[in-house]
Parts: structure tokens; sequence; C-alpha cells
């Protein structure tokens, strides 16, 4: 007679007569058992399929085979009583899974197996979470050393959790809940309460590594005080991370926490704080809306306290915002203002951050000299060990300094240190393993090498820096980068690649209106879209980016704009080519645009040649072919002597 059982092993506890039948079976080798262990994520797929109706929508189907994989953990009498729930409740693509009645009654059932001291410290242990060590759940439940390690054994050979030395977790997250769901509100703050305090009791350099679980049980506890601390703790390191979504949603939590305080002094201060704080966080996001709004506010609060410090610093955190909106005046007020403060106080954090924003203003508005006059004073202070210094920022402010420096000079055609200066720019990010400030440091790099015609060299540059952009979300830099980037896969001939690009860009810059760098999305586009050949969608850009840098009076783009149109007409055979390129010259002179100059003379040079002008074609392509070699621009140079 053969016969067929299943037992869990959990149960066999219980069962004291089937537990030494099985031993004496073993010792007479009349039994031969079988460990069923979890299905995979394919088996729990394949699963889903068959029991799932006929005709389900496929997209539909594979969602719904990864979150009953993420639910069930490979159990397959949870996926089918899940989906057998979830037929009953809801449509099979709702958000929510259902925790199936039969499932809570198994559960319910092992834990009323257990002692009291068990189910006390299950409740402890659904509290504190799926992975915790023995320590905190010993000082989190109160109880001595030894009860603890008993109730802990108690809990493992009930398969409530499983161990791996002081280490545990429960056996499957749906046990979890099911305790969880059971304790009353007191209760279960109470315990989130003792939780929090158990974990503040640690050693110091545990503590340090469980800010987020502290902010977490600190909140559920009703510590408001200390979760507002832990929540704000929890961004930073979020923010040190590049998850820059995580410390938003910690941010906004911790200012919606800090509304049950008090409202003193020092909670208004917290306020600011924490609003300047979420600007850092939204900042790779291009949130610039948002961003505007919670300095608004800071800017309010500080006001009314009278607090120079924080005022000083909100000013000149309000220089990006204003300055991306395309209001440039104010963001140079704001940046003034905010060094006057910085000097005033002699505070060098305020001082620096100051100055990389204040550089950006001007190199926006086309004032180079002053631009670089501000950047390189900044260089100067960052040296030593402030070169890894963050100063609150959400880049390093020695790397976006230096980035910034590196733009200006290389539209001044002082190439060699633009890419010196971006290089170590580089070098800064990685040595301290930060994505978002390296992401300034490799596109400044590759623009520097691509300003100098230096195609095959920008474009891994570019494609680095815009997988970091897409790895990393960081929407603010992301269309620039992919511009660039289609504007050298242009010149390499590379024009489906480099379409695409720049097509989404163009979108992208549209609905969030980043200004910048106002003109460079348009321009790479408009010169892409001529190198391809498409004249008419070309002119276009050229016009739109002629048009808004007028309005902005971003001057350095808006003479861009004008060779770029120039460049077009003269390839249309258009009469209005020279006027152009005659305006598009003076500006680049007045402003100190050297390679925009040699790009006028060699444009200029080509329309003469081909209207029979010798010689004042042969007087433009000499003055640039000079132009080009005293800058090293080896690609134009070659097309500048071609040409004469």
């Amino acid at each position: 007679m053969l016969v067929v059982g299943t037992a869990r092993e959990e149960e066999l506890a219980d069962a004291a007569a089937l537990r030494r039948t099985l031993e004496e079976l073993r010792r007479d080798g009349h039994v031969g058992e079988l460990t069923l262990s979890a299905l995979s994520a394919e088996e729990t797929a394949t699963l889903v399929r068959s029991l799932t109706r006929v005709g389900t929508d496929p997209g539909t189907l594979t969602s719904l085979e990864a979150r009953i994989w993420r639910v069930s953990e490979g159990n397959p009498f949870m996926v089918v009583e899940t989906l057998r729930a979830l037929a009953d409740a809801t449509a099979p693509g709702s958000a929510a899974l259902p925790l199936p009645e039969r499932v809570r009654e198994v559960i319910t059932g092992r834990l009323e197996r257990l002692s009291v001291r068990g189910r006390e410290l299950a409740e402890v242990a659904a509290v504190i979470g799926r992975d915790f060590d023995f320590a905190l759940l010993q000082r989190a439940s109160g109880r001595t050393e030894h009860d603890a390690a008993s109730g802990a054994e108690e809990l493992v050979r009930r398969r409530v959790l499983h161990g791996a030395g002081e280490r545990f977790d429960f056996t499957h997250d749906r046990i979890r809940e099911v305790v969880y769901a059971g304790l009353l509100p007191p209760r279960r703050r109470l315990l989130h309460r003792d939780v929090a305090l158990a974990i503040e009791s640690l050693p110091a350099e545990h503590v340090a590594e469980q800010t987020e679980r502290l902010a977490h049980h600190a909140l559920r506890g009703e510590l408001w005080d200390k979760a507002v601390a832990y929540l704000q703790q929890a961004s930073r390191r979020a923010v040190a991370r590049s998850a820059h979504r995580e410390a938003v949603a910690y941010l906004e939590q911790a200012l919606e926490t800090l509304r049950r305080l008090p409202e003193t002094r020092r909670t208004a201060e917290l306020a600011i704080d924490l609003r300047l704080d979420l600007r850092t966080a939204l900042l790779p996001l291009a949130d610039v809306a948002r961003m505007e709004d919670h300095l608004r506010e800071a800017e309010a609060v500080a006001r009314a306290l009278g607090d120079q410090r924080r005022l000083g610093t909100v000013l000149q955190l309000l220089v990006m915002p204003r300055m991306n909106a395309g209001h440039y005046e104010e963001a140079l007020r704001c940046g003034r203002d905010a060094l006057a403060m910085a000097t005033a106080l002699g505070d060098r954090s305020i001082e620096v951050s100051t100055l990389s924003v204040l550089g950006m203003v001007h190199d926006v508005r086309g004032e180079f000299r002053e631009a670089v006059e501000v950047l390189e004073r900044n260089v100067g202070l960052l040296q030593g060990d402030l070169l890894y210094e963050r100063f609150g920022q959400a880049t390093i402010p020695s790397v976006f300094t230096r980035s910034y420096l590196a733009d200006v000079l290389s539209q001044l055609g002082r190439f060699d240190e633009a890419i010196t200066h971006a290089e170590a720019a580089v070098r800064i990010a990685e040595v301290v393993d930060h994505p978002f400030s390296l992401s300034f440091g490799l596109f400044d790099l590759g623009l520097a090498r691509l300003r100098r015609g230096e195609a095959p060299r920008a474009t891994p540059i570019l494609e680095r820096c815009l997988d970091v952009c897409r790895t990393w979300e960081i929407a603010v830099l992301t269309p620039f980068v992919a511009a660039a980037l289609g504007a050298a896969y242009a010149l390499a001939n590379r024009l489906d690649e480099a379409l695409a690009l720049v097509g989404n860009s163009i979108e992208d810059f549209r609905g969030r209106a980043l200004y910048r760098r106002p003109g460079l999305i348009i321009l790479f586009a408009g010169m892409t879209c001529r190198l391809a050949g498409r004249l008419d969608e070309a002119a276009a850009h050229a016009r739109d980016t002629l048009a808004l840098m007028r309005r902005l009076g971003a001057r350095g783009s808006e003479a861009q704009a004008l060779a770029l149109s120039g460049e077009i007409a003269l390839d249309m055979a258009a009469e209005d080519a020279e006027a152009y390129y005659r305006e598009a010259l003076a500006l680049a002179d007045q402003l100190g645009m050297r390679p925009l100059v040699a790009h006028c003379h060699l444009g200029l040079g080509r329309l003469y040649r081909r209207t029979g002008k010798h010689r004042q074609a042969q007087e433009h392509c000499s003055l640039a072919t000079t132009m080009y070699r005293e800058m090293d621009m080896q690609f134009w140079l070659e097309k500048a002597e071609a040409e004469l």
C-alpha cells in the first residue's frame, strides 16, 4: 500500500504522534520525502496565465503576473487565492490586490497556536517591518534577552519568522500584514514609539544607518518633533544618492508633520529650512513652479523673522528659478542682494553658492567677461577641502562653477582653458560619486569639444552624460544633452538618430520652458535640420530662437540665432543672408564670441564667392582661417582653407 500525504513543517510541532511516526519510518527507510519550494517568477506567471480567463489583454496579464509574483513570493496557495479574491472583488487591472479571506484564515490559525509571548513578539516584529535584527526586537519588546530569544525561537519553529544568524524576517509579508492589521490603533502607536526609541538606543553607527526607519516609526508613533528631524535627515541622504523623488516625498511629509507642532520661532526656522531642502530636491526634476512657490514662502517667513542668513540663502536660491523662467533682471538682483548679505555676514556658504549662479546669469545675458570674472573668483575660493563641499546645494559648487566657466570660455574661444576646467569638474564629481554634479561636468566638457569642432571626441562624452541623466532622472539637463548629442550625430551624418534626439528635446523644452541656456536646444535643432536638408524646418527653428532670445535679452544666443539664420538663408539662396551674417558678426564681436565671429566670416566668404565677389570672399575666408588656427579649431580650419 502506498500512502501519499502533505504536511506543513510548522504544523508538525502540534502533531506529536505523526512526528514520531515519520521519524520511525525514516529509520526503517520506508518513507520518501519531497520538499516543495516556492515557485519561481516564471512558474508563477505560468500558473497565473492558466487561471486567468481567456482573452485577457496581454498588457494587463503581464502586469498582473508581476503583481501576483510580488505579493505571493511564489507561494502557490497565495497565487490561487489572490486570483480568486481578485476575480470576486475588482477587475484584473486594479491597483490593489486584496488579501484573500482563506489566506487570512490560514495565517490567523497559525498565529492562534502561538504562546502569549510569541504573539506579542510577532506584533513587535510586524511593527518593525520585514527585516530586523535580534537586538532591535529584544529592545523594542522590553523583554529580557533570554525571554526574547525563546520567543524568537518559537516564531522560527512555527514558520512565522525565519532567521539567519542575528537577523530575522517574516516568512511571508502577508503574515506580517495580518499581524499588523490585528493591532488596535493605540497599541500600534505605542509599539511604533517603542521601536523608534529602541533604534535610538542602538550604537551611534547603527542609528545613522536607520534614519529612514526612524522617520517611519517616529511619524506613526506620533513623536512629531523627532519625525520632522528624521524625515529631513532621510531626505538629505536620498539627495546624496541622487534619489530626488524620494527626497521630495520625505520633505513634503516633514512639512505636513511640522503643522502639528506649536508655532514658535524654532518651527518657523525649520519651515524655511525644509523648503530650502525641497528646492534642492526639486531642481534635478526641473519642477520650476514648485521650487519657486516654496522659495517665495521661505522668503516671506525669513523676512518676517528678520533672519538675514536664511534670507540670503533664499535669495541666492531664487536666482535659478527666476532665470529658468526668463526673468534675468530679477535673477541678477536676487543674486547681488544675496552676495551683499553674504559679505556682510561673512558667510562663505552663501558667497560661493551665489557666485556660481551669478556667473550663470551673466552667461545667459551674454555678459561673458563678467561671467568669467565671477566664476574664476569662485574657482579660487573653492580649493583644497572645499573642492568636495556641498554647502547644502543640489550640485557640488566647485563642479558647477567649473562647468559653467567651461561653457563661457568655450564661447569666447578659450578652448584649452574650457576643457581643463570641465575635465576637473568631471574628476571631482567622480571622486565623490555624485551623478547630478557629474552630469554638468560631462555636458560642458562635451559641449566645449563640440564647439571646437571635435564631434568624434564630443560624442562619447555626451552619450555618457545622456545615460547618466536618464538613469538618475535629471530632467533639468536631459533635453540640453540630447540636443547637443543630436548635433554631434548630425555632423557625423547619423541623421535619423540626430533628428529623433533633437525632436524630443524641442518637445521637452517647450513643455518646461527652461531658459537658463535658452537658445541651445532650438539652435542645435536648427543646425541638425539644416544638415539633414530640412531647410524650412531649420528656418522655423531659427526664427523662433531669434524672437525668443530678443524677448528674453539673451544676447549671446541672439547672435548665434542670427548666424544660423544666415547659414540657412545662404543654403536657400535667400537675399537676407548677408544682413543676418553682418548683424551676427557685429553682436558676436561686441560680446567677444570669437568662434562665432570666425563662423560669420566663413559664412560671408562663402556668400561672396557664390555671388562672384572674390576679393571680399578672399578677405573674409582669410580672417576665418587665421582665427580658426589661433583657436586650434582644426575641423573648421580645414573647411575655411578649402573655401579659401
